[in-house]
């Protein structure tokens, strides 16, 4: 719709949808791709979250070169954005995510201090490799899956990323020397993978 200029008529598209939707719930959770500025998606994500009339979240993402002055200054800058002009969103928070583990301890407590006279800061996620992790599990109820063969103890083992070999033998054992917590989803027919895992 985009693409032949309804944007207003998209928007009511996705209003109408969303209302339609929320009855009988007692709250929906709405997600939405990045608001870089610049891009396309800022605007139209801004014109529906505004339309929408719900709170908005803000979820920024730290980098390595991140600190407490720069993080305070792209979440005005963003607030700013949000806030005024022809779409003026609710914005009800700021969740500052992965934060490098070894600046955290010295880190978030400047961020936490500096934002809290321009919004309020839901929290500060460490950049830590057990906060991706799922276990097998999990994974099995989330997607209804069964098992067909293996031991109870399976479900409670971890994983980071899961893989799917879709490439050859080599790309595969590649992927798991480079990520030794990863899940690898095999077709039966992938004889030769299976082989090579049990060398």
């Amino acid at each position: 719709m985009l693409a032949t200029g309804q944007e207003d008529e998209m928007v009511d598209l996705v209003v109408n949808a969303f209302e339609e939707y929320k009855k009988g719930k007692d709250f929906v959770v709405v997600g939405c791709s990045f608001l870089e500025e610049g891009d396309i998606n800022h605007r139209i994500n801004t014109k529906l979250a505004s339309a929408l009339g719900v709170p908005m979240v803000l979820m920024y993402t730290c980098t390595d070169r991140s600190t407490p002055e720069s993080i305070f200054q792209d979440v005005v800058i963003s607030k700013r954005e949000l806030t005024e002009g022809d779409n003026v969103v609710d914005l009800s928070g700021v969740i500052v995510n992965r934060m490098p583990m070894d600046k955290y301890a010295q880190m978030a407590p400047e961020v936490r201090e500096l934002l809290s006279d321009v919004v309020h800061c839901v929290g500060i996620v460490p950049l830590d490799p057990q906060l991706t992790c799922c276990t097998l599990g999990l994974l099995v109820n989330s997607i209804d899956a069964r098992v067909l063969s293996g031991k109870e103890e399976l479900a409670n083992v971890e994983f980071q990323k899961a893989h799917v070999a879709s490439g050859g033998l080599t790309e595969t054992l590649q992927h798991l020397k480079n990520n030794a917590r990863s899940l690898l989803i095999v077709d039966a027919s992938r004889m030769e993978i299976f082989m090579s895992l049990l060398v």
